[in-house]
């Protein structure tokens, strides 16, 4: 029975797609596993820069809306036992009261 298609397949597939048009298309378990934690690092610093959007009340490139913006990101190392170090930038404000959620 095939497979009923969820939405982020062609997410996925364009990936791939990219991969493979870069020359550095996967080939190997090993090749995977390497790629995984860089794709979940950029997963996460999108999701916590959609925080900051939320905290601050307005979109990244618009003028500010309050007496607070955003101040750049800071480099943090998650440690994963099954993928190994997982780079994010996490986003600052300039009045340091963004406390982000999903990566605490």
């Amino acid at each position: 029975m095939k497979r009923k298609p969820d939405p982020f397949d062609k997410y996925a597939e364009q990936i791939l797609n990219d991969l493979k048009e870069s020359g550095r298309e996967i080939r190997s378990a090993d090749e995977m596993d390497n790629l995984m934690p860089h794709l979940l690092g950029r997963l996460l610093t999108k999701m916590l820069d959609g925080e900051m959007t939320h905290h601050l009340g307005y979109e990244k490139g618009q003028a500010s809306s309050g007496d607070n913006e955003r101040n750049g990101h800071s480099s943090k190392t998650l440690r994963s036992p099954k993928l190994g170090n997982i780079h994010v930038d996490v986003p600052r404000d300039r009045k340091g009261r963004f406390t982000p959620r999903i990566v605490p």
